[in-house]
């Protein structure tokens, strides 16, 4: 906020609400890694890991931020979309603009599992580490978003 020139007061009255702040801090952490992906220089399965691995350094604040906040205005939520709008945008780059119901369906429900997964880990301390969890995680993957998700860049031509 010194960077800005701003108070905290004045920040603060740029969101609507908590869970709005929450989303833009989540957003700014993570903006580069889904960059990355679209622009095809990070595969899912390494964008997961940073991702959790961004949660993980800052383990108190998304710990609350996952258990205060819940429903359409969670920050669950707005993390799933811009997920899945991410992995979408990027099939329909490797398709030539066409995703079709299935991969929008898969796509849907593995980051909806992904999630799911990841919190209970990340509030539980389940014991294996994060890069066993994404290892899991990426063998849970359909088949099909395989094809696109984690498909070396040079292997596609």
């Amino acid at each position: 906020m010194e960077n800005c020139n701003s108070s905290t007061a004045t920040f603060y009255r740029n969101f609507h609400d908590k869970f709005e702040l929450i989303s833009w801090i989540f957003a700014h952490s993570t903006e580069e890694i889904y960059t990355n992906i679209l622009n095809g220089e990070l595969r899912w399965n390494e964008a997961m890991l940073q991702i959790i691995g961004i949660m993980d350094e800052r383990r108190d604040f998304y710990t609350n931020a996952l258990k205060a906040t819940s429903g359409i205005d969670s920050f669950l939520f707005y993390a799933n979309e811009k997920s899945e709008l991410t992995l979408t945008e990027y099939v329909a780059k490797s398709t030539g603009g066409r995703v079709d119901d299935q991969i929008l369906f898969d796509i849907h429900f593995y980051l909806m599992a992904c999630t799911s997964v990841a919190v209970e880990w990340f509030i539980n301390m389940k014991p294996y580490t994060r890069e066993q969890l994404v290892d899991y995680l990426t063998c849970a993957m359909p088949e099909e978003l395989k094809k696109y998700l984690l498909i070396d860049e040079n292997m596609k031509n």
